[in-house]
């Protein structure tokens, strides 16, 4: 066996094989590392909590319902209180994180998961003059059962600012 015979009979069979393994050897990783990414996203949506706002004026069982208070953490002044009332889905826990106003965070005292198809009450502490403002910037911010961040700006429609409509999330 000459030279070129080695190059051409062994070494190129060698070398075409592989690339080839290793080509197949990357799509492989690339489509296990896509699946996990898909996979991964299906559990979060999964465990998404869903909730909605509801009116004061309408019914709802409001002698089940559980209340959390929220207080600014370096504040004294707690001459007010705001009110939000929503309901959870059945579909995953909630863990309250904050509220925000206008960049004042206020956090909950007692607690912060909400169970399944609760009826929650949330109290906001605070000086008085911030409910007095017409559009202040509420900011709801929420956690999953894994760790997951959700933010919600609420909307509300009352010339002082007291009855939330809606919200949505900010991405």
């Amino acid at each position: 066996m000459d030279c070129n015979e080695i190059i051409t009979n062994i070494i190129m069979p060698i070398v075409s094989a592989l690339i080839g393994g290793g080509l197949t050897l990357i799509g492989v990783l690339i489509t296990i590392k896509s699946e996990n990414k898909k996979r991964k996203e299906e559990i979060r949506i999964a465990n998404k909590p869903l909730f909605y706002v509801i009116d004061p004026q309408q019914d709802y069982d409001y002698k089940n319902a559980v209340d959390f208070a929220f207080y600014q953490n370096d504040s004294k002044k707690n001459e007010g209180f705001f009110t939000l009332i929503f309901k959870n889905t059945d579909k995953a826990i909630l863990i309250l994180d904050y509220i925000e106003i206008n960049g004042i965070k206020y956090y909950s005292k007692y607690g912060n998961v909400v169970d399944k198809s609760v009826v929650f009450n949330i109290y906001i502490y605070a000086d008085k003059n911030t409910f007095k403002k017409s559009n202040n910037e509420i900011i709801f911010s929420i956690k999953d059962s894994l760790n997951n961040n959700y933010k919600y700006n609420l909307e509300y429609t009352d010339e002082n600012g007291k009855i939330i409509k809606g919200y949505y999330e900010i991405k």
